[in-house]
């Protein structure tokens, strides 16, 4: 620049360069001495408070809030500083400028007479030398510019501006809350320097909400001892229920809370989000104490303080468990909804004495209501509250395995869930985070993904159709049009009778179709053929009267013998018309039957009446957009879309494409959001991510949105997921209360020396400090679980689950337990000798897969002659799998003698075990 500058001929200014290095021997340049006053902050404040007043400026309030992490310093904000008028701008890795301007028009056009109130939210990872020259510009200059886009903006000169500034803190280098806050931002120490308000534990203490008032409320009950009252009865009969006074006194709810934290929990961390996680995972228990088992309890003496006691227990537990070890706690209560008591354990014997006195000395594992049920999926039932049998059919649809250590870490992700903190799960490549997640959203809206029709959330876009055939199509349109109705029925008759097939078969569905069909027809049979003999008048009677010990009926066929008199305005086959708009109100058909009823009738009315057609059609139309409209979860095709706007000029091709995919490719939106991390992720990337499901979670206020981040520790802007996890906003915006966060990280560790073919380290960024606070760690499963984990796999295989009850693999019994020992052995090999991570539960996985794949695959020589059905042998398919995952990745002996490597065992080694 100052060559560009001295070889203009035109004079310039005087132009001043800061600089680290001594550049007075450049040629043109000189040395400008800055008199030691000028290098003083509070000088430097002085002046520029000095020439705010001579040009008649109002100078913006500046109130900078500092303190470490974790301390509260936002919620200070929201809950002491925040307005509704108040505008949020966030600071994390990057700083858009552009988009930071345009926050400013927007915030000021949107101002009407009151002053302007800002607050910064500044990560701890943002770009700070950037950062100070935007602030400079903006509280110095007044101005902010932005030279890619042009876009400029003047704070208004005749309004107070009031600006709050978080200010992040980090411990990596040992310094002050006042060194820290004037090293990352000098600008702010010299503008603003008396306004600095540092956040403590003594300044800001712990919020006393509702939910803090009632632990308080019971901690206090606990320690005075009268936790233990029962209900009692007054003289004249009325009952009295255990009731606790409020407190409305906040220093004696910290009082109790704190004591109960530092004589029970005193290992938690000494931060804010460590003892808010406790405090609401002790508020999720305690809420027991306001339900009808304990307020009106009579049978049990001591039900309060071992209840408590039990719960300060698991509320300890749950804030710092660890699955890397065997020894996490196993004793919970699992509560329903309605706060009666459950117990969660693996083991009777190693529950406490006064907890089996709750239960009257007996295993609840053993009562009715578990018998031939699985007692781990029995008991997240009731906790998540859906029914049993969708535990199971979910678990068996996914072919999730529910080992013990699956089940406890499903306990504490709902658990984690309904005290609306974040859940971060930290563990090596393939413990089974992904899938563990994307199974418990799945569990967590089976409510609403199962609900009845009636429902307005739940989608059930079959069901929803054959009520609107029956009610708008068989009942409004066509009720008049008896010569249509007529031709409908005589057409479908040989189809629900399952007559014809050959010739009335759907051209629209594919080969492998038919057969489902005819399948269906064969059943369909059955369901007409007594009907069809009925008579209109006497149809009533005989259903009322039919004896299940009669002959079954003749063939219907005797009936097409004789064709019936048509009646101009009669419906001629009455009972075939009541047995569809029953099956219709009863949702027996499936897609193909719905379909095929579809097109047969808009086939007919094309060849008779086009007016109908158009009704047909525009009365499809109207159905479709109005569901797809008032059910978001519905989400369209694009070839759907595109018909919908084809509907001005109906024809019979159009509507038939509509229902068609409408029924058959419409699409229910995932409640699970999954995202995969890594460097190359921008901060407008992430929101682009986040926007639609945002929307969705604002619509659809009652339904659980798990979002998943994968490997958040290799992204470049963790600053944005701090203030996604724990401030709950996206650049400053709030985000929907509905929304789950979880995230999976990679352990930090220091790379290791060794040049073993396996690495035993990840490239990841340390998380921020407030993050820490939210972190779980998992480890690989035990022998134990993993032995279990296997054995269930195999039973999967063989075909030994009600969710496959067709044999899959004849494994004998020395076989199956072939294949456990083998992959246990392989594992434990792969773990000793290349390294802990070099293995997981996905090589278990892939193992299983490929033993499928060998079993289904044919050779041409391997086909099946006649009823000659040709049958692999399962043990060769159990050894390609084995020899393809753990045997091939290793060298061999010749391998490793030409490589010189004497560390990596052979794949000889693992033969031999």
């Amino acid at each position: 620049e100052q060559d560009e500058l001295t070889k203009q001929e035109q004079t310039h200014g005087t132009v001043y360069y800061f600089s680290n290095e001594l550049t007075t021997s450049r040629k043109g340049l000189r040395f400008f001495h800055i008199p030691p006053k000028f290098r003083q902050p509070h000088h430097t404040h002085s002046q520029i408070t000095r020439l705010f007043e001579q040009n008649n400026w109002i100078q913006p309030q500046i109130q900078i809030i500092c303190g470490v992490a974790g301390i509260g310093k936002t919620h200070l904000i929201n809950t002491k500083y925040k307005t509704p008028e108040t505008s949020c701008f966030s600071i994390n890795d990057t700083l858009n400028l552009s988009m930071l301007i345009t926050s400013f028009l927007s915030y000021d056009a949107k101002l009407l007479n009151t002053d302007p109130c800002v607050s910064f939210n500044i990560s701890i990872h943002a770009p700070f030398e950037q950062l100070n020259r935007t602030l400079l510009s903006l509280f110095i200059s007044r101005t902010l510019t932005d030279n890619t886009t042009g876009l400029t903006y003047s704070l208004s000169e005749d309004k107070q501006w009031k600006f709050y500034i978080e200010v992040p803190y980090t411990d990596q280098y040992k310094m002050t809350i006042e060194e820290n806050f004037n090293r990352i931002l000098p600008i702010l120490s010299i503008i603003s320097p008396y306004t600095l308000e540092e956040i403590t534990d003594n300044s800001y203490q712990l919020y006393i909400g509702e939910q803090e008032e009632l632990v308080a409320r019971f901690l206090k009950a606990y320690e005075n001892g009268t936790i233990n009252r029962q209900l009692t009865m007054t003289p004249i009969g009325i009952e009295q229920p255990v009731d606790f006074e409020e407190l409305n006194n906040h220093d004696e709810c910290r009082r109790f809370i704190h004591e109960c934290i530092r004589k029970y929990a005193s290992e938690l961390p000494r931060n804010k989000i460590s003892e808010l996680s406790f405090t609401k995972f002790l508020y999720r228990r305690i809420k027991f104490f306001t339900s009808h088992y304990y307020r009106y309890n009579m049978t049990f003496e001591n039900l309060g303080s071992t209840a408590l006691k039990q719960m300060i227990r698991e509320a300890r537990s749950l804030s710092q468990i660890d699955f890397r070890h065997t020894n996490y706690p196993r004793i919970f209560f699992v509560y329903d909804p309605h706060f009666s008591l459950y117990l969660l354990h693996d083991d009777w014997n190693n529950v406490p004495r006064e907890i089996k006195q709750l239960f009257n000395e007996r295993n609840p594992s053993l009562r009715p209501e578990f018998q031939q049920k699985d007692y781990y999926a029995k008991c997240l039932s009731w906790l998540i509250d859906i029914k049993y049998e969708d535990f199971i059919q979910i678990m068996n649809e996914t072919k999730f395995i529910l080992t013990e250590n699956f089940a406890y870490k499903l306990f504490h992700v709902h658990e984690r869930k309904l005290t609306k903190l974040s859940l971060i799960i930290e563990g090596d490549t393939g413990v089974g985070k992904t899938f563990l997640l994307k199974f418990y959203s799945l569990l967590l809206n089976a409510n609403i993904l199962n609900a009845p029709v009636n429902n307005d959330t739940a989608p059930r876009i079959r069901e929803r159709l054959s009520l609107w055939f029956m009610t708008t199509i068989l009942s409004e349109i066509l009720e008049g049009q008896t010569n249509l109705m007529n031709s409908f029925l005589e057409k479908i008759k040989p189809k629900l009778m399952g007559l014809g097939d050959n010739e009335i078969a759907d051209n629209n569905d594919d080969d492998d179709e038919e057969e489902e069909e005819e399948e269906e027809n064969n059943q369909l049979v059955h369901m007409y053929s007594h009907s069809l003999q009925l008579n209109s008048d006497d149809l009533e009677d005989n259903l009322n009267d039919e004896d299940p010990d009669d002959p079954v009926p003749q063939p219907a066929n005797a009936l097409l013998v004789v064709p019936p008199i048509v009646q101009p305005g009669v419906i001629v086959d009455l009972p075939l018309l009541e047995e569809i708009k029953k099956s219709l109100l009863n949702y027996e058909y499936n897609n193909d039957m719905l379909r095929y009823l579809w097109k047969t009738l808009i086939t007919i009315a094309s060849e008779n009446a086009m007016n109908i057609v158009q009704s047909l059609t525009f009365a499809l139309y109207e159905h479709v957009t109005s569901q797809l409209s008032a059910l978001p979860l519905i989400e369209p095709s694009s070839r759907l879309q595109k018909l919908l706007n084809e509907v001005r000029s109906p024809t019979a091709h159009v509507s038939i494409g509509i229902l068609n995919e409408y029924l058959i490719h419409s699409q229910v939106k995932s409640l699970f959001y999954r995202l995969l991390l890594h460097p190359g992720v921008t901060e407008e990337q992430l929101e682009q991510f986040m926007f639609p499901i945002c929307q969705l979670a604002r619509e659809l206020s009652d339904i659980e949105f798990v979002v998943f981040f994968d490997e958040v520790n290799t992204a470049s802007c963790l600053g944005l997921f701090k203030e996604m996890f724990i401030d709950r906003t996206l650049h400053g915006k709030d985000l929907p209360e509905n929304l789950f966060f979880t995230a999976a990280i990679n352990p930090s560790v220091e790379a290791s020396p060794d040049s073993g073919i396996h690495r035993r380290d990840y490239l990841v960024h340390q998380l921020p400090q407030a993050l820490e606070n939210l972190k779980v760690c998992y480890g690989p499963l035990e022998q134990t679980s993993l032995r279990s984990y296997i054995k269930k796999k195999i039973q999967i295989l063989h075909g030994n689950t009600n969710a496959n009850q067709r044999l899959e693999m004849p494994l004998e019994e020395y076989a199956q337990e072939m294949l456990s020992e083998s992959i246990l052995n392989a594992q434990e090999f792969c773990e000793k000798y290349l390294g802990k991570n070099s293995v997981s539960q996905r090589e278990i996985q892939r193992c299983f897969n490929l033993i499928d794949f060998f079993w289904k695959i044919r050779f041409d020589d391997e086909v099946d002659i006649a009823d000659d059905v040709y049958q692999p042998n399962p043990i060769r398919c159990i050894a390609l799998a084995l020899a393809l995952i753990y045997y091939f990745r290793l060298p061999t002996i010749e391998d490793n003698e030409q490589r010189k490597n004497y560390e990596t065992p052979p794949r000889e080694q693992l033969a031999e075990i």
